[in-house]
This record gives C-alpha cells, structure tokens and sequence, in this order.
C-alpha cells in the first residue's frame, strides 16, 4: 500500500468515526482512525475540547441490560481499563469507587501503557486537570 492510500484510509476511517458509521473504542483510536494523535491521553484532552459534532473525538458507550448491583456484584473486584480510569479522575469518582470497592483490578497491559505513555499527561503543564483534582500532594480548594 502506498503511502496516500495509507492517508486516504485514515481519512476514511475518520470520516466513518464522526458520521458514527465505525465503532472504534477510544483506546484503539490512536493510529487508527486518528493518525495525528499519537495516545489516547492526547485524545482525552481533545475530546474535552471537542464540538459536539466532533463525534471521532467523543468517548461512545452502548447501554445494555444491566443487572441490578447485588451483595455479591459489589464483593466482586471491578476491572478498570483506561477509558474507565480516564473517566473516573475526570469526574473524581475515585474515592467514591474505593468507598465500595475496597480493592480494583486494572490490566497489566492498561498499567503498561499507562508507563510509556504518560509523560506527556504528567510532566506537560499544558495539560489541563480537573478543578478538585490531586496534583502532587496538595489538593486544590473546589470553587464555592
């Protein structure tokens, strides 16, 4: 494949994303369907950013059936992948979360990217960060 077919398809792609004709899952967006953005950290700061209309930026979820939280779903040790941790430090749920579940699971994988990805989220003060949220040891005051 030559190197404008290889352009084209990643516009198509794109094209498919924002139509919502392409269900890509945010973490696999990143050199898929968005070639000019390069971790899905970047794509988070984006997608807070983006217009509605921007739905390749946008994090999608399907409902489904679900079952009510039971004694024994909430015994049960949760299993967070990236999207879900990007989520849940944005709306700081983490507290909450650790509230009802004394212990979580997050993939070795998500843990792996996380630590060759993260730089750019940890080190760029560009970055933007939630009002609320824990920035070394110090915690912002919530505006009143």
């Amino acid at each position: 494949m030559t190197q404008g077919n290889d352009f084209e398809s990643f516009q198509e792609r794109e094209r498919k994303a924002r139509s919502g004709d392409l269900p890509v899952p945010f973490v696999a967006r990143p050199g898929f369907v968005l070639h000019y953005i390069g971790d899905c950290f970047t794509l988070w700061d984006v997608a807070k950013r983006s217009k509605p209309e921007d739905r390749q930026f946008h994090l999608t979820s399907a409902l489904i059936d679900e079952a009510r939280a039971t004694e024994r779903v909430l015994r049960d040790v949760p299993l967070l992948d990236l999207t879900a941790l990007l989520v849940l430090h944005d709306l700081g749920l983490f507290e909450t979360l650790l509230a009802m579940f004394p212990r979580i699971a997050v993939p070795k994988s998500t843990v792996d990217y996380i630590s060759q990805n993260a730089r750019g989220l940890l080190v760029n003060p560009g970055v933007s960060r939630p009002p609320g949220s824990t920035h070394g040891s110090q915690r912002e005051a919530p505006p009143h």
